[in-house]
């Protein structure tokens, strides 16, 4: 069945909210190889390389094409909440972030989101020290522990190791 960009966007916003979570809590804008693979992403998306999107309604998954150096593929399943794609890279790559990314631009706006995941970085590096109070100490530990959150209980162990992983980074500079 075809289905437009669009509406895909549409009936899956809650999912794609979900996946824009992950990719902030999963890229941080301090560290320049995470930053460079969101920028690559963002210029995919602004450069109209994400392409032949086809949609399989009863699966919840949406294939799409990226034309950049290689045809990509990527695949994205609504229903599992995940994504995968051709050229091979462990976790999210540029590929998946973009395709996310132009879905998700259909309404809302992907400079402010920008914005927002390295505004984040921003204020968690300047914890001052007078600000180190048990109050902001719980609210970035929520932050962190957030990931953690949205694990469902028949979610894959390696799940919960990666998002630990990712906590473990985040945290060091704490």
């Amino acid at each position: 069945m075809h289905m437009t960009v669009e509406r895909v966007s549409y009936l899956h916003e809650a999912e794609l909210n979900n996946f824009m979570n992950e990719i902030k809590h999963s890229f941080r804008s301090d560290i320049p190889e995470e930053a460079l693979e969101i920028q690559k992403a963002v210029t995919l998306v602004r450069s109209g390389s994400v392409e032949s999107y086809s949609y399989d309604s009863s699966k919840l998954i949406v294939h799409a094409e990226i034309i950049g150096k290689d045809l990509e593929e990527v695949t994205v399943s609504f229903g599992a909440l995940s994504t995968s794609c051709t050229c091979g890279n462990p976790g999210w790559c540029s590929h998946q972030a973009a395709v996310i990314f132009h879905l998700y631009l259909q309404f809302n706006s992907l400079t402010e989101w920008m914005h927002e995941w390295r505004r984040m970085e921003t204020e968690q590096r300047a914890f001052k020290i007078t600000d180190r109070t048990p109050e902001a100490w719980s609210d970035v530990l929520s932050r962190l522990m957030n990931p953690i959150r949205i694990i469902s209980l028949n979610e894959n162990p390696a799940v919960f190791i990666h998002k630990f992983e990712l906590i473990d980074q985040k945290s060091r500079s704490l």
